[in-house]
């Protein structure tokens, strides 16, 4: 049962590259429930439903400036600005939830 110090995490779906290319194997379709709450249609993100101020934070690791040599990389306020939602490190998950310290934690 979902109260209001209660979060509702989300993983997205995950391209798979072939090879050590930047062309995936198959035409990535996102996770059913991110695409529904945010609309989101990159893969690799974290979602983080907070029923406390019922806003959604984005969780996106943003390439390094390695791979900007290759491809296009999306940072993550683009993310932001695309999207309208809230988008932060994925590295600061973990430290974000526990900074929250919710009463129970779902996770899909």
């Amino acid at each position: 049962e979902f109260d209001n110090n209660s979060l509702l995490v989300l993983k997205a779906g995950d391209a798979i590259p072939k090879y050590d290319t930047d062309v995936d194997y198959y035409y990535f379709f996102q996770e059913a429930n991110i695409y529904y709450l945010t609309g989101v249609k990159e893969p690799s993100f974290n979602c983080v439903v907070d029923f406390s101020n019922e806003k959604i934070t984005l969780f996106y690791h943003e390439d390094d400036e390695e791979t900007k040599v290759w491809q296009k990389v999306v940072t993550t306020k683009e993310i932001e600005e695309k999207y309208g939602l809230k988008t932060e490190n994925k590295s600061s998950l973990n430290d974000w939830i526990l900074s929250r310290n919710p009463n129970k934690l779902h996770v899909i």
